[in-house]
């Protein structure tokens, strides 16, 4: 795994950590070289890869995706969705290994629901720009499968860009994913994906309604599921809670 000084195919010196996920690490990296038209000392989100992933899916499989993460999400030049510039492997161990995208400043959409509930009007205001980047996506075919509130910032303008675009998929394409497993994150993925069968637009929509639901109750749905069987259930069921008078008094909301 990389570490802080490190400097990635003679180009990409780390800075810091910005976090950790279940398939990856994402880094801050500042450019050692020029590189396609940037000076050096930008700063860029480098996405290093775990082994994991590979270990779920065939390695030609994940080339694939990483490879047109790049291109496609190259493409998308827009406001509120965040820019990937390259992807890269790096053959030693026969695994690529990380994605370049744009550094965004501010703070994850989760973090700043837990400290400051939005007023009607700001969560309104949130899901109209999200609705916009999604809308861009989908006008390119594409379809996110992992729209949550930790793959949002916000800054202090109120500007909001949707990131991690690892699990895209071109919607006018097959899956490239062999195995079909599920890709995503459980609590805001929709009952047809959740029961694998099929992953649309509407599916995208759906998630953000659960962004939605978070930002105007301070929960998300589903609080305190974390069993896949008992999730799908409550799916089913439409078993989600609404946070009681109680719940936003011991907040001090």
């Amino acid at each position: 795994m990389p570490q802080i000084g490190d400097v990635l195919d003679e180009t990409f010196s780390i800075v810091s950590l910005l976090g950790e996920g279940a398939a990856g690490i994402a880094y801050e990296v500042s450019l050692a070289r020029p590189w396609a038209g940037f000076e050096v000392g930008t700063r860029f989100c480098l996405k290093w890869y775990k082994g994991e992933v590979f270990k779920r899916e065939p390695v030609a499989t994940v080339v694939a995706r990483r490879i047109r993460e790049a291109v496609t999400g190259g493409r998308l030049h827009h406001a509120n969705l965040v820019r990937i510039h390259d992807t890269s492997e790096f053959w030693s161990d026969g695994q690529p290994r990380f994605l370049l995208m744009d550094l965004v400043g501010g703070e994850q959409l989760d973090t700043y629901i837990r400290g400051h509930q939005p007023s009607v009007a700001e969560a309104r205001n949130i899901m109209s720009q999200l609705a916009h980047g999604v809308k861009a996506l989908h006008e390119n075919a594409i379809i996110h499968r992992d729209i949550k509130s930790a793959n949002i910032v916000i800054d202090r303008d109120g500007h909001c860009v949707v990131l991690d675009l690892g699990v895209i998929r071109p919607g006018d394409e097959e899956s490239i994913t062999a195995s079909q497993a599920f890709l995503g994150t459980l609590k805001y993925a929709s009952p047809e994906y959740l029961f694998a069968e099929s992953c649309t637009e509407s599916s995208d929509i759906y998630s953000l309604g659960a962004v939605f639901f978070e930002l105007l109750t301070g929960s998300e749905m589903f609080p305190g599921v974390r069993n896949f069987a008992l999730l799908v259930e409550a799916v089913r069921l439409g078993n989600f809670r609404l946070p009681d008078a109680d719940d936003g008094k011991q907040k001090g909301t």
